[in-house]
């Protein structure tokens, strides 16, 4: 329950409340995909309809299938995933430099 409401507190910039809500509600649809109904209610989460699934597999088809075929299109991609990156190490970690494995300097 932690990981799912923690989606609730970060810092979405614009409409932060209402993009945690939406992260929140995203992140329950794809957990109910991979687990079941009977996996949320393990976890005593709430059951909600699959909705978040069908549109990222559309997404994920049309990038690998149509867009990733050609070199501008790849590299378009791997920009792409660059920036989602970014976005993400930002969203979890806001100003503070993040030093994910930083190994120490002899």
């Amino acid at each position: 329950m932690a990981l799912v409401d923690g989606q609730l507190t970060q810092d979405y910039g614009r409409l932060s409340t209402v993009r945690g809500h939406h992260a929140r509600l995203r992140t329950l649809s794809m957990l109910r995909y991979f687990l079941r109904k009977e996996g949320l209610r393990d976890l005593n989460l709430p059951v909600t309809p699959v909705w978040a699934v069908p549109p990222i597999v559309a997404k994920n088809l049309l990038e690998s299938a149509l867009i990733g075929r050609t070199r501008v299109g790849r590299r378009y991609l791997e920009r792409a995933a660059d920036r989602a990156s970014q976005r993400q190490l930002r969203l979890r970690f806001g100003a503070a430099r993040a030093e994910i494995g930083a190994l120490p300097t002899p």
